[in-house]
């Protein structure tokens, strides 16, 4: 069956306080604002509007955000900004398999442990794949991905952030998605958990233990970004 995200994505916001690497207690939390950060994920012209992959609804969170920032600016000592950022053929896109040529098929890719190595087949022939020649010792791993239209190719207009969503400076800016030959939905790692980006490292300099969430998709990179928070230690 054809699985459209689209089909039940209506205004993708979620706001929500999680403890982050595992201290919840009131002493833990003494820092204040200083140690909560705010993660706006992927307002970007892709996902809203007239983009590639429109989220119905998309831009109506660009306010609440932006009021969001600046009614309670002091409740946060971190904000970070996460960007897909797709090659033009990157493995996600629907236009670069051979045999699933329609936008939002699901295929099984097999992966190379522990490298993380995309495995060529009859289906999928990049650059960026190797030839798997199974052996009693190889291990593999099968991610299930779901094919989407071409999205958020990296250097391009659909890949900026929204115009009208306040950005400062002083943001930290993520790129995920940017490895052609693996998805990422979460800020934090790609979705075989193959590589992390560089966001724990970033939230955990700062002494960040708390995390409110807020962006699109709902139903894919901020519930996975909020999954893996809660993976990487969250309580």
């Amino acid at each position: 069956m054809t699985y459209n995200r689209r089909s039940f994505v209506v205004v993708a916001v979620v706001f929500c306080l999680m403890c982050f690497f595992a201290d919840c207690s009131p002493a833990a939390q003494s820092g204040g604002s200083s140690r909560r950060a705010l993660l706006i994920v992927d307002v970007q012209n892709c996902f809203t509007g007239n983009g590639s992959l429109s989220v119905s609804g998309g831009e109506e969170v660009i306010p609440v955000i932006n009021r969001i920032r600046e009614k309670h600016a002091e409740q946060f000592g971190v904000v970070a900004v996460t960007q897909d950022w797709h090659c033009v053929d990157h493995v996600s896109f629907a236009s670069q398999h051979l045999r699933h040529r329609d936008p939002y098929d699901v295929v099984n890719l097999t992966y190379l442990l522990p490298t993380g190595q995309l495995c060529r087949s009859d289906d999928l022939q990049k650059n960026y794949t190797v030839a798997c020649n199974p052996t009693p010792d190889s291990k593999t791993s099968l991610v299930r991905q779901v094919l989407w239209p071409d999205h958020c190719i990296e250097n391009t207009q659909g890949a900026e952030l929204h115009s009208r969503l306040h950005v400062n400076a002083t943001d930290i800016v993520i790129k995920k998605g940017n490895a052609c030959h693996i998805d990422s939905y979460s800020a934090f790692t790609d979705i075989g958990n193959f590589r992390e980006t560089e966001l724990k490292e970033k939230l955990r300099s700062r002494s960040v233990d708390s995390v409110f969430l807020v962006g699109l998709a709902l139903d894919y990179c901020v519930f996975y970004t909020a999954k893996d928070a809660k993976r990487l230690g969250a309580t």
